[in-house]
């Protein structure tokens, strides 16, 4: 069952390596100890948690999602994500979102990857996504210094569609600075939305501790 999920049976999604189930058991232990030592932390008592480091492979499975257009890595990617959140939950928010992207961006590019992971998600927990957020297009954040960052996050997103002020799980694809995710948390916050949990593919780390811990 689990490998029908998976693009192609026998191949580890994140090495592709050729294995016995749907991951092998190298990636397995390298997700299992990172999940252990990263895989939630709380900022202003909202939840975050992260599925893998942005690093190496796991890196390489974001950027071929992202710029290329492999979307069909997302239901995989989904099913880590939910695998890996109920590792350190039990309980669902009642709402399922994401972190939107401007609508001449999401043209050029011709998805949000964040939504795509979303959906893929709400398959499996058979629950439909929310579009309760939207975003200016004059963000850009792709090779941007920290402060720039956080300048061009800010003020950047709006509530699209108010609705009863459920508990909310924010779906996105990597975390670097964390502004992303802050603003979010201030709009949301602000409307009325007081019990958020955010689910993250993948994170930043420092070079230094990916390498002590990953060599």
């Amino acid at each position: 069952m689990l490998n029908s999920l998976f693009q192609k049976k026998n191949i580890c999604f994140i090495c592709k390596l050729h294995t016995n189930s749907y991951i092998c058991s190298n990636c397995k232990r390298e997700l299992d100890f990172y999940q252990k030592l990263r895989g939630k932390f709380s900022y202003k008592n909202f939840d975050l948690h992260f599925t893998t480091p942005y690093y190496q492979n796991y890196k390489n499975i974001l950027w071929n999602l992202k710029f290329g257009k492999d979307t069909g890595l997302a239901k995989s990617m989904a099913y880590l994500m939910i695998e890996a959140f109920f590792k350190k939950n039990s309980k669902l928010p009642e709402l399922l979102s994401y972190v939107p992207m401007g609508i001449l961006r999401e043209k050029q590019r011709g998805f949000n990857q964040s939504k795509i992971l979303a959906d893929e998600i709400g398959k499996l927990l058979n629950k439909e996504t929310s579009d309760l957020l939207k975003r200016k297009d004059n963000i850009k954040l792709y090779q941007s210094k920290i402060i720039d960052r956080n300048k061009l996050v800010n003020n950047s997103m709006y509530i699209n569609n108010p609705g009863e002020k459920k508990s909310v799980l924010i779906v996105d694809d990597v975390m670097t600075t964390g502004a992303t995710v802050r603003e979010t948390i201030r709009v949301l916050t602000a409307n009325g939305y007081d019990e958020l949990t955010f689910l993250i593919f993948g994170r930043q780390e420092k070079k230094e501790n990916l390498e002590i811990w990953f060599s």
